[in-house]
């Protein structure tokens, strides 16, 4: 229960940055995880954070990020996927699945 309580913080700071990139991706012309990686740069060496938030954003940054950019790759356009075929789909969902996986250890 302390170890969730001690991530809260920087997990929250996170979820908000996410929020901020998602609402302002429909502004620029790249995805919401992009512009909240450019945001969290700018945020994290413009402004002096606070200690107590630093084992949620290593958290976030190891595990969530990882997430994030391996998910990137799955936002296909699907008459993509259905003119490339069966064969190559099922190329690409265990190439998912890896990358996921990977992640995840």
């Amino acid at each position: 229960m302390n170890k969730i309580i001690s991530l809260s913080p920087g997990i929250g700071l996170c979820v908000l940055i996410g929020l901020a990139a998602e609402f302002l991706s429909a502004a620029v012309p790249f995805g919401a995880v992009s512009l909240a990686i450019l945001i969290g740069m700018a945020l994290g060496n413009g402004l002096p954070l606070s200690k107590r938030f630093s084992s949620g954003i290593q958290f976030s940054e190891k595990q969530i990020l990882s997430l994030a950019i391996a998910l990137m790759g799955v936002n296909l356009n699907y008459f993509i996927l259905r003119a490339l075929g069966f064969k190559s789909l099922l190329l690409i969902l265990s190439g998912v699945v890896v990358t996921i996986s990977m992640a995840l250890i």
